[in-house]
């Protein structure tokens, strides 16, 4: 009998969490500078007044780069795909809107999801893409897919800001551009 009930319970998958064990937040190693955010802070989700995720990919160097890593930081995430027209279109003006907001603590990250193909973005796509509109700011890749939760519907680009405590501020820009990041900058800062 209990090797019947251990046959019927032992494929039986069990979660659990070890207290005793605390998550704690791994600096990456890369040039994009460090704001470490606080011990113990846990991703949430990606609505207004929720911590976001930590997204972490490879940027161009093909150094690791952690969305926590601004902490501290106002962050455009944008969300693009090498493939998607408005995404190109963003990209001219990013160099712009981030060099217009350094000085007041403001980080603009793409997180860059597919290639041309449609295939995951690798550290050449994002170099591909940063060379090609002249942005010196963090473009990553999204090794886990977190695009896939961000933009349900497929609907690229998708701009995101990011509160200095890495709380999402505004969940989307709706059609967004340049013009309208900045407004929205400016209204936050």
């Amino acid at each position: 009998m209990s090797a019947l009930l251990f046959a019927l319970t032992g494929c039986i998958p069990h979660l659990y969490t070890d207290s005793a064990v605390p998550w704690t937040w791994e600096v990456p190693d890369n040039s994009w500078g460090v704001g470490a955010p606080p011990d113990g802070l846990l991703g949430e989700g990606y609505f207004v007044g929720e911590v976001i995720p930590d997204l972490r990919g490879l940027d161009r160097f093909g150094d690791e780069v952690s969305l926590w890593q601004f902490y501290g930081d106002l962050v455009v995430l944008d969300v693009s795909t090498m493939w998607c027209a408005p995404c190109r279109d963003l990209a001219r003006g990013v160099e712009e809107t981030a060099e217009l907001y350094h000085d007041q603590g403001v980080t603009y990250l793409t997180l860059m999801g597919e290639d041309m193909e449609g295939e995951p973005a690798t550290p050449e796509v994002c170099a591909e893409w940063a060379d090609a509109f002249g942005i010196s700011q963090p473009v990553i890749t999204d090794p886990l897919e977190a695009r896939k939760d961000i933009v349900s519907d497929n609907a690229y680009p998708r701009v995101m800001i990011i509160g200095r405590d890495l709380r999402v501020e505004i969940e989307e820009i709706e059609t967004p551009t340049d013009p309208k990041i900045r407004s929205v900058l400016g209204g936050l800062l």
